[in-house]
């Protein structure tokens, strides 16, 4: 049986977080929130409707800030937002094919955030996959073309796939620097629109005193020129900032790597 004062504070705490998240413009409604522990970690689940329809870019620069607003409430916690824009019903089943199906591929240890938009009626899916190790390269590609294709298979409306790897040990780095997944996979749409990035690893994210310091590890692809190299850098650099103004330094750190490989 549980103890009256717990389970009252569960639900104020659930509250504060619906009401809260729902004092965003960007965002319709919020629902379903839970409140629990996972490892003796605050952990917080909820279901958000955004405004109009948002790119998974834009929705991961929405995300990110709901992310920040939740911790502020409950430092360390393990905050799962699964998301979609308006328009979209009847995909409750959706919710459930992306987790069984990511759950179950081998080396998977489970779905975390989801998000759906609608694309000329059909459904796009994007979501973080917390897998054992981080895979990178054309493992990484073989990885994530069959969980799109078993996506796929699984529900006909489902017209593009965008998973994000993130290793165990990455995700409990991002917990104790106090900044969420939803961080990584808006850098990763951003990085998108510069074809020339190969990305060598996650981005490191950490705390400095006046704000957060993100370092990527990238290649660029042969040919690419100086001036080039030079633009991306600082076109990426401002993305990002403009996406997560907490950010106060991004560093653009190029390396070498075999890109045949790819």
């Amino acid at each position: 049986m549980p103890i009256p004062l717990v389970e009252r504070s569960d639900r104020e705490l659930a509250r504060k977080v619906r009401r809260t998240v729902q004092s965003l413009r960007e965002v319709a409604t919020c629902k379903e929130v839970t409140v629990g522990f996972t490892r003796k970690k605050p952990s917080i689940h909820f279901h958000v409707l955004l405004q109009g329809n948002p790119s998974f870019e834009d929705a991961h620069k929405i995300c990110s800030r709901i992310d920040r607003e939740v911790r502020y409430l409950v430092p360390n916690a393990r905050v799962t937002i699964h998301s979609e824009s308006s328009g979209t019903d009847k995909t409750k089943d959706v919710w459930k094919i992306v987790k069984r199906v990511g759950d179950a591929e081998p080396g998977s240890r489970g779905v975390q955030n989801i998000h759906l938009r609608k694309i000329d009626g059909t459904l796009g899916v994007d979501f973080s996959l917390q897998v054992s190790t981080l895979l990178t390269g054309k493992k990484a590609y073989e990885f994530e073309s069959r969980i799109s294709q078993k996506l796929r298979a699984a529900d006909p409306r489902i017209s593009e796939v965008v998973v994000h790897q993130e290793s165990v040990p990455y995700l409990v780095f991002s917990e104790q620097w106090g900044h969420g997944t939803e961080m990584r996979a808006y850098v990763e749409h951003v990085s998108k629109r510069f074809p020339e990035i190969v990305w060598l690893g996650p981005p490191v994210i950490r705390r400095m005193t006046d704000g957060l310091y993100l370092a990527d590890r990238v290649a660029f692809t042969p040919g690419t020129s100086a001036d080039r190299v030079s633009q991306i850098r600082s076109e990426l650099g401002a993305a990002i900032k403009n996406g997560y103004p907490g950010i106060a330094k991004t560093e653009i750190i190029e390396e070498q790597e075999n890109l045949g490989e790819m």
